[in-house]
């Protein structure tokens, strides 16, 4: 008799749950019973979403991996008390959406409460048409450069995604021209481990800042995703765990900015004219006043004549990112020293070789270590130039001044030039006057700033296909020098802006996709 109550209470449970008729749930669950899945397992797993082929697969699943693991969910059951049926539904129920069952038992998916693991699943499914959307986008921009066919490029994109290059990096890689597919996959393969390594130490701080438990902060991050797609990164760096949903979708995150930076950057323009330093000073040499060469087959007596009159030149290898490797020496002191210049400038691969840049007395007081320079990131939109941002750099004692590289940003008013924020570091501390000097930041006029914003409108049309840039300029007393283009254009400004609580999508992405 209690048996018959407890059937009878689980199929009421059931058909309240899953919204569907009676009779369709009931003809459902005989033939579930009749393969032996029982009315909590069919509950767990929610098959009334799965077609008889599918009941029938999972069940065998889930038996043949209950037998597999057995050893491991009976501990997690002492520890817990969770039923090893109801952890291994939960796994299965994960898998759908991609999350991996390392990734399910690493950060304790088990432990949520039913409610909150109902609210999970439907984060997950939020992200999954939102992946869905970024396939669409990244499709449509993968006709638009190819000249393909949908049927066409969606075939080529599939065969590539086989091989483990997805939609979006099919176009931000170039793919669809590649001879050398494998490179790009296995460079995929590679940068997916850096990226796993990254996430488990943002969580690890996450978890940190917050004392949130492992299972709450993944909760609370796919949440966050699910309106803002973000990474654990912007999550971290933009305080995302004091924010309410609805002001966590006003920020720029690393998706939505893939998909402006790939809508105005076509690939193999941005690679030849941006990626390359050397290349990047040939094609802007009108605007490049300070004096450079390259270390390609460079012997020591045209070194000599390279830096004839010189007192200082930066080495920066042409791979440098972020600052990385980027040297400052002191030249024409003696030939001895000069020479053990040229030799390492010789061993470390292919290197730009730049006159040291003096700048102006006004910039040189907030750090005298480094060059301190202005980004500016421009959009090329319906045929104008447009200054989308802009960012006051300062140096904190390295010969850089990048924010990866210890330095300090502040925001710049694109209309005044004014800095009109506390500039702020990479692990968010803020600061009111700069690191080295102590001199106030915030309320400082960028010198020549009409100037600078002159020189944008003419470098913005240089090379046709990159059409979103983040130029670094360097102020001197003989005014402006261009250091380079980022076509990276990194949405770090927002975190000088989020001292104001502010997210800058309406902005950056809204108004340009």
């Amino acid at each position: 008799m209690k048996k018959k109550l407890k059937k009878s209470k689980s199929k009421k449970m059931i058909i309240k749950k899953c919204g569907l008729e009676k009779e369709v749930i009931e003809t459902k669950l005989r033939f579930a019973r009749k393969n032996g899945m029982k009315y909590k397992r069919f509950l767990l797993n929610r098959a009334w979403e799965l077609s008889e082929e599918e009941i029938v697969d999972l069940n065998n699943k889930i038996n043949d991996y209950i037998e597999k693991q057995d050893s491991e969910l009976h501990l997690i059951k002492l520890k817990t008390g969770i039923l090893k049926e109801e952890i291994v539904a939960r796994k299965f129920l994960v898998n759908k959406y991609g999350i991996t069952d390392k990734t399910y038992f690493d950060r304790n998916l088990y432990l949520l409460s039913s409610k909150k693991f109902d609210e999970y699943l439907g984060y997950l499914r939020k992200c999954k048409e939102i992946e869905k959307m970024n396939d669409e986008f990244y499709l449509e921009l993968a006709q638009k450069v190819t000249g393909w066919s949908m049927e066409k490029a969606k075939k080529e994109m599939d065969e590539a995604k086989e091989k483990g290059i997805d939609y979006k990096h099919f176009v931000s890689k170039g793919a669809y021209k590649s001879e050398n597919i494998e490179s790009i996959a296995n460079f995929l393969k590679a940068d997916k481990k850096r990226i796993r390594k990254n996430t488990k130490e943002y969580i690890k701080r996450i978890c940190e800042k917050t004392k949130w438990s492992i299972e709450k902060v993944e909760f609370e991050t796919r949440k966050a995703k699910s309106v803002s797609e973000c990474s654990y990164e912007d999550y971290l760096g933009f305080k995302f765990y004091k924010k309410s949903p609805r002001k966590q979708a006003s920020y720029v995150t690393l998706k939505n900015f893939d998909r402006l930076r790939n809508k105005y950057n076509e690939y193999y323009s941005t690679r030849d004219n941006f990626d390359i330093k050397s290349n990047f000073n040939k094609v802007f040499k009108d605007y490049i006043k300070r004096r450079w060469f390259t270390n390609d087959n460079l012997t020591f007596e045209a070194f000599k004549k390279e830096i004839k009159g010189l007192k200082k030149i930066i080495v920066k290898p042409l791979s440098s990112t972020c600052g990385v490797g980027i040297k400052c020496f002191e030249c024409n002191i003696s030939e001895k020293n000069d020479k053990k210049t040229y030799e390492f400038i010789m061993s470390i691969g292919k290197a730009i070789i730049e006159q040291y840049i003096v700048q102006s007395k006004e910039m040189l007081e907030f750090c005298p270590t480094s060059v301190n320079t202005v980004r500016v990131t421009t959009i090329v939109h319906n045929g104008k130039c447009e200054l989308v941002s802009s960012l006051f750099r300062i140096g904190n004692g390295d010969v850089v001044d990048n924010f990866h590289a210890n330095g300090v940003a502040a925001n710049v008013d694109v209309k005044t030039g004014i800095v009109d924020t506390h500039a702020i570091d990479v692990n968010n501390n803020i600061h009111k006057r700069s690191p080295m000097t102590n001199k106030k930041i915030k309320g400082f006029h960028i010198p020549n700033w009409d100037q600078i914003v002159k020189l944008c409108n003419e470098i913005a049309f240089v090379v046709e296909g990159s059409k979103l840039i983040g130029w670094d300029f360097a102020i001197t007393e003989n005014g402006i020098d261009l250091i380079e283009g980022n076509t990276g254009a990194y949405y770090v400004v927002q975190l000088a802006k989020s001292m104001q609580n502010k997210g800058l999508k309406s902005t950056m992405i809204d108004k340009y996709l």
